[in-house]
């Protein structure tokens, strides 16, 4: 039977087997590793599975016997996705300074999806903070382009039925 519990970082409630029951689990959220409750009893230390928290293996640790492997073994340092953080900034930054959208609508778009999946725990989440400001400067650039696009239409419109009526 599944136990439900609760990262004690990030809040988010999670499923794990109940054969993990004692053991260290990784929230795949925020990478936080926490102890999944029961199967302990009073004064019973916490199972080990031959692996560290981390999720790196070490061979031969003594289990007694109850080895599996935790929910998650990633280790908060290798994520499957390296972050663009610095690319999705330059971006952002390139946008404003070349007066061209598409560089800021490219930051925006990616922004959106890399930090997708930094909450997801698929990507790295050391670059959120470059990350979150490219994406802002792209989201803020590509508005404002819209806004004159919009205007001047309206301006053309004007003045096409100005010019049809006199």
């Amino acid at each position: 039977m599944p136990i439900d519990t609760k990262c004690p970082g990030c809040g988010r409630l999670l499923r794990v087997g109940d054969e993990h029951a004692g053991l260290h689990a990784r929230c795949p959220a925020c990478s936080t590793i926490y102890l999944v409750p029961g199967g302990l009893g009073p004064g019973e230390p916490p199972r080990t599975t031959g692996e560290n928290p981390f999720g790196d293996r070490t061979e031969g640790a003594g289990d007694g016997g109850r080895s599996t492997l935790p929910p998650v073994a990633v280790s908060p340092t290798r994520h499957a996705t390296p972050h663009r953080g610095g690319l999705i900034l330059v971006l952002g930054i390139l946008g404003w300074i070349v007066g061209c959208p598409i560089f800021s609508v490219a930051a925006w778009m990616m922004g959106s999806s890399d930090l997708r999946e930094m909450r997801c725990g698929r990507m790295d989440p050391a670059g959120k903070g470059l990350t979150q400001a490219g994406y802002v400067l792209g989201m803020i650039y590509s508005l404002l382009w819209i806004v004159v696009v919009v205007i001047l239409m309206v301006v053309l419109m004007i003045g096409l039925a100005a010019s049809a009526v006199g």
